[in-house]
């Protein structure tokens, strides 16, 4: 038995596919981010030195993520150092947090910032993308490092978010036509998808505990993305 056959279809169906521009537009609690690590660690396990980027809005959760890594290694018995944070001082900001894996390969966890992620040249999983401080400038100063395939060859990118209205690019992103170069494989799972394919959510208790009818289920359709909100007649 595979660890990945511990995933719900349609989190076996994003870590399956393996095209290199990818975009989930997941509602909350639904396990993207446990997908997407499953996928960074069976990468890394397959591929020697092979080296992966984690960025989010902020340190905690890049950090959220890198763990959620080091769990899968250990499922997949990828033998690792764990977890290493570096930082200025004790208090001050994180810069990376890293994990270093026996075959060469590492995963790398930085705040999404274009200070930041500018320069790494490496694959890519950006978390609630639509929730960064500012994604169009870390779009832009990422976007020349997972282009240019003479720096280690060529990237994978994966943006994963729950939604936070127009406007911005991961909006952006997700309504406009692919390109003949850069096609976006995308995948949208709303709360009721995740509830129908064996999620154990209860979504109505959800809904009463945000005590917020808006951000609560309203459709089932396909043209709505729920908990927290969903992009306006999102395409």
């Amino acid at each position: 038995m595979s660890p990945i056959d511990l995933l719900l279809p349609y989190q076996r169906k994003w870590v399956d596919d393996e095209s290199r521009f990818k975009y989930g537009l997941w509602s909350r609690q639904t396990g993207k981010d446990f997908s997407s690590a499953a996928e960074i660690v069976r990468d890394c396990k397959l591929r020697d030195k092979t080296t992966w980027m984690i960025a989010a809005p902020s340190e905690r959760q890049s950090l959220e993520t890198l763990a959620k890594c080091g769990e899968w290694s250990e499922a997949f018995d990828l033998a690792s150092e764990g977890i290493r944070e570096e930082r200025d001082g004790p208090e001050a900001l994180l810069k990376q947090g890293e994990i270093k894996f026996a075959n060469g390969s590492r995963v790398i966890a930085v705040p999404g910032r274009p200070d930041t992620v500018r320069g790494f040249s490496a694959n890519v999983l950006m978390t609630e993308f639509a929730f960064f401080e500012d994604p169009d400038a870390t779009w832009r100063a990422i976007l020349p490092s997972i282009t240019n395939p003479l720096r280690g060859g060529e990237k994978k990118v994966r943006l994963i978010t729950t939604p936070n209205g127009q406007g911005n690019k991961a909006h952006d992103l997700w309504t406009k036509e692919n390109s003949t170069k850069h096609k976006w494989s995308k995948h949208k799972v709303t709360i009721h998808d995740a509830v129908a394919a064996g999620l154990p959510v209860d979504p109505e208790e959800l809904r009463a505990m945000l005590d917020d009818p808006e951000a609560g289920p309203r459709s089932t359709s396909a043209s709505s993305l729920t908990l927290p909100g969903c992009f306006s007649r999102m395409s």
